[in-house]
């Protein structure tokens, strides 16, 4: 059975022999309706924050998602790069030598 606060503010007893005060009793229910409508206020409050925050994790982890896709990206391209260096290093000393040798013929001429 789920309770409210306006539950508890309109509960009534039966009375007995030698039962409780009534102002006594009706006191205590109003502090108790009080205390429980403000944990149930806070309640959803806190379940209002836990929802932003699980959003914003989510998004975090998507972010993260990608920049680790990015990082891979760049590490992959960097390597590919090097590659190509380490075998184009030799081709710009060819060139160079064949670009000597071909000045050197146009000045023979």
């Amino acid at each position: 059975m789920k309770l409210t606060p306006l539950d508890i503010r309109h509960k009534e007893f039966r009375r007995g022999l030698r039962g409780y005060a009534d102002s006594e009793v009706d006191e205590f229910l109003d502090e108790v309706a009080d205390e429980f409508e403000r944990l149930f206020k806070e309640n959803i409050d806190l379940s209002e924050q836990v929802e932003s925050l699980q959003e914003k994790v989510d998004q975090y982890r998507n972010l993260e998602e990608t920049l680790q896709k990015t990082l891979i990206s760049a590490q992959e391209r960097r390597g590919a790069q090097g590659q190509r260096s380490e075998r184009g290093a030799t081709y710009p000393a060819r060139s160079r030598d064949e670009g000597a040798r071909h000045g050197e013929r146009l000045v023979r001429r």
